[in-house]
């Protein structure tokens, strides 16, 4: 049974599509490349398609951002004494409905399942 759709899926979503989308119009001042895909240029008109393409190119520009914050900020950050999130994927995934723990049982739609590994 699939889950229904919550703000936090959104907020996902924004954090990376907002942060793509600004280094994306970022390059349009160095470069004249993308602009026509923000419908900058004076005989282009923002289509469609070039929403969906700028949609696209914003979230793999935003994975891009978030991977290189991860990977240049977050150990600055730690190293100045900021405690790294703790995260429990597997506790979440288990409150949500997902697979549990080894040996442990759910109850998905009425129906008890045992995870025998």
């Amino acid at each position: 049974m699939p889950r229904e759709p919550t703000l936090h899926d959104f907020g996902q979503l924004i954090a990376i599509v907002l942060p793509g989308f600004t280094a994306l119009w970022a390059t349009t001042y160095v470069s004249d490349a993308l602009r026509p895909w923000f419908g900058l240029s004076p005989p282009a008109e923002p289509t469609l398609g070039g929403f969906l393409l700028l949609g696209l190119a914003s979230i793999a520009a935003g994975v891009t951002v978030s991977t290189l914050r991860w990977l240049v900020i977050d150990p600055i950050h730690h190293r100045t004494g900021v405690q790294p999130p703790r995260l429990g994927l597997l506790a979440a995934g288990q409150a949500r409905g997902g697979v549990p723990a080894r040996g442990g049982t759910t109850t998905t739609a009425g129906i008890n399942a045992t995870a025998g590994w």
